[in-house]
């Protein structure tokens, strides 16, 4: 399934606490900025959705693990999918990490 209609069954399937393509702002020492395929900022919870064509080089997994780092070490959790994952496999993902209390995230 390609990605932008994996994106409208996340978008159908999730609670309406979820943005799309949100974009933290002041993130880490630096204060970058990141995009972010889908967020719950109330819960500080984010989700990324990964595949080979995103990751072609080294650079670009390098650039995500710095991302993450950032997110992380500013308080997000991350959830990791891949496209190639069902959308039954993801929606119960989500609504697990959802489930959870907050100060567990």
């Amino acid at each position: 399934m390609r990605a932008s209609s994996k994106a409208a069954s996340l978008e159908s399937s999730t609670h309406t606490g979820c943005l799309v393509q949100h974009t933290n702002i002041g993130c880490g020492t630096g204060k970058n900025r990141y995009r972010i395929d889908f967020a719950w900022p109330d819960r500080r919870l984010y989700l990324e959705g990964n595949g080979f064509g995103s990751h072609m080089l080294a650079t670009d997994l390098d650039s995500d693990a710095r991302r993450q780092n950032e997110l992380v070490l500013d308080g997000w959790t991350p959830i990791e999918i891949t496209w190639r994952m069902t959308d039954a496999e993801i929606a119960a993902t989500i609504r697990r990490f959802l489930a959870l209390p907050t100060q567990r995230l």
